[in-house]
């Protein structure tokens, strides 16, 4: 929530900044604008300083925000609310779910061969999938405390990688909060 938080500020600033640097700000029409003072036609200090001179702003605290190096990660502000990432092999970085953070019914799928390796990131407080059988996909290995899981094809099979949280069955429309399919994964030979 505070890296949310730190990203939403910085596009605001940056917006703020790109808008208003080098061209005096323009009184708005209406009765709320028969005032005005010398800051309104001039621009900013802030908006004449170069955005590598900034610093640090005064309302972030001194905890260091971990570097947006997870593998899930995508740069920018988004309006859309995943779920769930997953990638193959260190491969593209594909999205579950809906943009209103629903797992969707039936799931996604995703085919590997026996050897490869699923990487899955559950986030908005979804608990991250356990494997079913573990002698077709075996859980092993998590980060970011038990919100990012690597799983290795072992054997060949089919598994329905399940979580719990808010669900939302594509052919009926029905909405439910409880076990939800989160990724169907098909391990071949």
């Amino acid at each position: 929530m505070r890296r949310l938080q730190v990203v939403v500020m910085s596009a605001l600033a940056l917006a703020f900044l790109g808008c208003n640097a080098g061209s005096p700000a323009q009184p708005s029409s209406g009765a709320a604008s028969t005032q005005t003072s010398a800051a309104t036609t001039q621009p900013s200090a802030a908006a004449t300083v170069p955005l590598a001179k900034l610093g640090t702003p005064d309302w972030q605290d001194s905890t260091p925000l971990p570097p947006p190096s997870q593998w899930w990660s995508r740069p920018g502000v988004y309006s859309c609310a995943l779920p769930v990432d997953y990638r193959i092999d260190d491969g593209p970085v594909a999205g579950l779910g809906s943009c209103a953070a629903f797992l969707l019914n039936p799931p996604g799928t995703a085919t590997l061969r026996v050897g490869q390796t699923l990487d899955l990131h559950a986030s908005l407080g979804y608990p991250l999938p356990q494997s079913p059988d573990v002698h077709v996909l075996e859980l092993v290995g998590t980060t970011d405390n038990g919100s990012s899981g690597s799983y290795e094809a072992v054997g060949p099979g089919t598994v329905v990688l399940m979580s719990k949280g808010l669900c939302l069955d594509t052919t009926s429309g029905k909405q439910t909060n409880g076990p939800c399919p989160v990724l169907k994964v098909t391990v071949t030979s």
